[in-house]
């Protein structure tokens, strides 16, 4: 079993797709909860969740801050959210 998971976007997924992590794609039917969640239970090392995904969630990723388990890294996705929109970066 992969020690690191990574829940993202279709399109940032895809980008990971050709790695050996075990990759989670968020949509209506599998919510970034849910996913996080099952992460959780499977015990990885390190979890990386893109922003976009997290972005709107309202603190899911805080419910799992002082969890005891895996390693939560919130990491840049390329694709939007479950909101349909991606997170605005500044630039410059």
């Amino acid at each position: 079993m992969p020690e690191i998971a990574v829940i993202a976007d279709r399109m940032t997924a895809e980008v990971f797709s050709v790695t050996d992590f075990e990759v989670m794609v968020v949509s209506e039917q599998e919510p970034v909860q849910s996913l996080l969640e099952k992460a959780m239970k499977k015990q990885y090392a390190i979890i990386f969740i893109t922003e976009n995904v997290i972005a709107d969630q309202g603190g899911v990723a805080a419910k799992f801050k002082d969890a005891a388990g895996p390693v939560l890294v919130i990491i840049p996705g390329i694709g939007p959210g479950e909101n349909g929109q991606s997170v605005a970066r500044p630039s410059g």
